[in-house]
C-alpha cells in the first residue's frame, strides 16, 4: 500500500499558479503600501553628504523608494546584495543574506519602506543597510553595513510590474559615465577590449598572477582610464577565460571614490561584439509566436522578461539561428541549444531539453548544429530571472530545422541539409549571415555558398585589371551591420569591366562563402574571395 501511495503521488502533476501575484505574500512585509514613495535620485540628493563622506545617516521620517531589480548574487560575483533602479537611478541594498536571487530575481519590481535604515556611502558608493563598526580598527567609527535578513524582512514587498520600468541595460562608452547618475545603474559597455585577454587569462585567479583587492581581481579595458571589470574570485565565472577581441561587457556600474568598477551578474553578461565600426542597431522584436509568425529572438526574450521566472501556461513559436549546437541526450531523447538574433551579439534565447517534432524523442547522437535555421514551440520564461528559454523536460519541442522536421523516429538518419545557405531566390539577410559567421571559429569559412541580399553602403574598390569588387552591404544600405563582399565578381561569375558596375545604394544578392576574417584581433565578417554577384537592382 505504502509503495502504491508513493507511485500515485510521484505522477501527480504540479499546478502552476493561477496568478502571478501568488506568493508574492510569502516574502517581506505585506502590509506595505506606496504612500510617501520618491525617486532614487532625490533620495541620494537627500543623503548626499553621507553618501559623498563614507558615512551614513539613518531615515527618521516615512519614506519609500520603487524599483526593479536589476542586480543580484546568482551569479556569486554580487555579494549579499542587489541593485535597485528606477527611472531615475540606482542604489545598492546591503543585506546579510545569501541566495538573494531567488526572491529578488532581475526584472522584479520591490517597494522599499526605508523609515528606520540607514543610506550612505562606501568610496562614494550608495547604500542602504544598516549601522556597522569594524571590531579591528583602533578608533572603530560607524559606517553603513549590511543589515540582517531579520530587519530586511520588515522593510521591503514584492510588487507588480511597474509601467515602463524594465531591467534593460543603458549601453554606454567608456567616456559618458556620470558618478551623480549612473551609480548603481544596469549598464553595456559596447565595443571594449579587455587590456589582459590574451587567450589564456582568467577573469579572477588565485594562483597570485593577479593582485587582490578584497578576494577581487580588477581587470583593465584599453582605453579607459578609470573603469575596471571587477570580479570575485568566489563568482561562478572567476575561471573562466576573459574573451580575447572586441566585447560588449553588460554589469552593475559601481564606484569606488573615482573608479568604476563593472560587475558582471553571470558569465552571460559578456558577449563578443558583432557591429562594424559604428555601433550596431538593435534588432527590433518581431513576430506574435504563432505558428504563421513565430517570435524573432528578441521578442521571445522580451516576452520572457514579461511572463517572469515562472513558467508560461501558454505556448509560443520561437524562431533564431543556432549559436551553440547540441546533441540528443541518449537516454531522454532531448537536446539542449542556443539560438540568437544579431543583436550587438547578446541575444541569446536557451531551447531547453526540447525533443524533436512533434513532441517525439531523438535518437542517441542527434545533433542540432550551429547556422541551422531552427523553429521551437512550447512554454518559455525567464530561468532565475537570467536566463530567457523553453520550459524543460521535454515540455517544448523542436518544429523544424532548415525548414524540415526532424527525425524522430529513432534511426540515426540526419535531415537531409541543404547544399545551400538560401537560394536564389530565396536568399538570406545580411542580419542572418552575420548570426552566423559569428557562430564561426577565428578564421573558419562556412563550407556551403549563402546567397545573400543587400543594399551597397560602401564601394572600397572596383579592379578592372583583375576583375574584381570589393564592398559592403547591409539590410538597410545603412553602416552598422554590415557585411563585407570581398574581392567579388560580376553577374555570370564574369569579370569586372567597368569601374561603374556598382554604385551605393544598389540592391543586390550575391552568392559565395561566408568567413569570420581576423587580422591583429579585429573581426571582419565578409563574403570570402570567389564570390560573384546573383542580381543587380538599382530601383531603390
Amino acid at each position: 500500500m505504502a509503495l502504491v501511495t508513493l507511485f500515485y503521488v510521484s505522477c501527480t502533476e504540479y499546478d502552476a499558479p493561477s496568478s502571478p501575484e501568488t506568493g508574492k505574500t510569502h516574502y517581506g512585509n505585506p502590509a506595505i503600501e506606496p504612500t510617501n514613495v520618491i525617486t532614487i535620485a532625490d533620495l541620494k540628493t537627500l543623503y548626499s553628504n553621507a553618501i559623498e563622506n563614507n558615512g551614513l545617516q539613518e531615515v527618521t521620517q516615512p519614506t519609500q523608494i520603487q524599483g526593479v531589480v536589476v542586480g543580484n548574487d546568482v551569479g556569486g560575483n554580487i555579494y549579499q546584495s542587489i541593485y535597485v533602479q528606477d527611472e531615475t537611478g540606482g542604489i545598492q541594498i546591503s543585506i546579510s543574506q545569501s541566495g538573494l536571487y531567488g526572491a529578488f530575481s532581475v526584472g522584479q519590481c520591490v517597494l522599499i519602506d526605508l523609515k528606520g535604515l540607514y543610506v550612505g556611502g562606501y568610496g562614494k558608493q550608495a547604500q542602504i543597510g544598516t549601522t556597522y563598526v569594524d571590531p579591528t580598527k583602533d578608533t572603530p567609527s560607524p559606517q553603513i553595513g549590511r543589515m540582517s535578513r531579520y530587519l530586511w524582512r520588515l522593510h521591503y514587498k514584492l510588487i507588480s510590474p511597474i509601467d515602463n520600468l524594465k531591467a534593460i541595460p543603458e549601453v554606454k562608452s567608456v567616456n559618458d559615465f556620470d558618478f551623480e547618475k549612473d551609480c548603481g545603474k544596469l549598464v553595456t559597455l559596447q565595443n571594449v577590449v579587455l587590456s589582459e585577454a590574451d587567450g589564456t587569462a582568467v577573469f579572477a585567479p588565485t594562483d597570485g598572477s593577479v593582485s587582490l583587492t578584497s578576494n577581487c581581481a580588477n581587470r583593465n579595458i584599453k582605453g579607459a582610464t578609470n573603469i575596471v571589470v571587477r570580479t570575485s574570485t568566489y563568482a561562478d565565472f572567476a575561471k573562466e577565460t576573459m574573451p580575447t577581441g572586441k566585447v560588449n561587457i553588460t554589469g552593475i556600474a559601481t564606484r569606488y571614490n573615482d573608479t568604476w568598477q563593472i560587475l558582471m551578474r553571470t558569465i552571460t553578461d559578456i558577449q563578443p561584439y558583432t557591429g562594424g565600426d559604428d555601433d550596431p542597431d538593435e534588432i527590433v522584436p518581431a513576430g506574435k509566436g504563432t505558428q504563421d509568425d513565430p517570435f524573432n529572438i528578441a521578442a521571445a526574450i522580451e516576452k520572457c522578461k514579461e511572463i517572469g521566472t515562472t513558467e508560461s501556461p501558454e505556448k509560443y513559436y520561437v524562431k533564431g539561428i543556432v549559436v551553440t549546437g547540441g546533441e540528443a541526450d541518449s537516454q531522454y531523447g532531448n537536446v539542449t541549444f542556443d539560438m540568437a538574433d544579431v543583436a550587438k551579439g547578446a541575444n541569446r534565447f536557451k531551447a531547453f531539453q526540447v525533443y524533436g517534432s512533434d513532441g517525439n524523442k531523438l535518437p542517441a547522437g542527434y545533433k542540432v548544429n550551429v547556422g541551422d535555421v531552427v523553429v521551437v514551440y512550447g512554454p518559455i520564461y525567464n530561468y532565475k530571472g537570467n536566463t530567457p528559454e523553453t520550459a524543460g523536460k521535454g515540455a517544448a519541442y523542436i518544429v523544424s530545422i532548415n525548414g524540415k522536421k526532424t527525425d524522430s523516429g529513432g534511426s540515426d538518419d540526419q535531415p537531409t541539409p541543404s547544399t545551400t545557405i538560401g537560394t536564389a531566390d530565396a536568399p538570406i539577410t545580411v542580419a542572418e549571415a552575420l548570426t552566423r559567421i559569428n557562430a564561426l571559429a577565428d578564421g573558419d569559412k562556412t563550407t556551403q555558398d549563402a546567397y545573400v541580399k543587400g543594399k551597397i553602403v560602401a564601394i572600397t574598390e572596383i579592379n578592372t585589371s583583375y576583375g574584381n569588387a570589393t564592398y559592403t552591404i547591409s539590410d538597410n544600405g545603412q553602416a552598422g551591420n554590415v557585411l563585407t563582399v570581398y574581392r567579388g565578381l560580376y553577374l555570370n561569375q564574369q569579370q569586372f569591366s567597368s569601374t561603374d558596375a556598382l554604385k551605393v545604394g544598389d540592391n543586390v544578392v550575391v552568392c559565395g562563402k561566408l568567413q569570420k576574417y581576423v587580422k591583429n584581433g579585429d573581426v571582419t565578417p565578409e563574403m570570402a574571395q570567389g564570390n560573384y554577384l546573383i542580381s543587380i537592382d538599382s530601383n531603390n
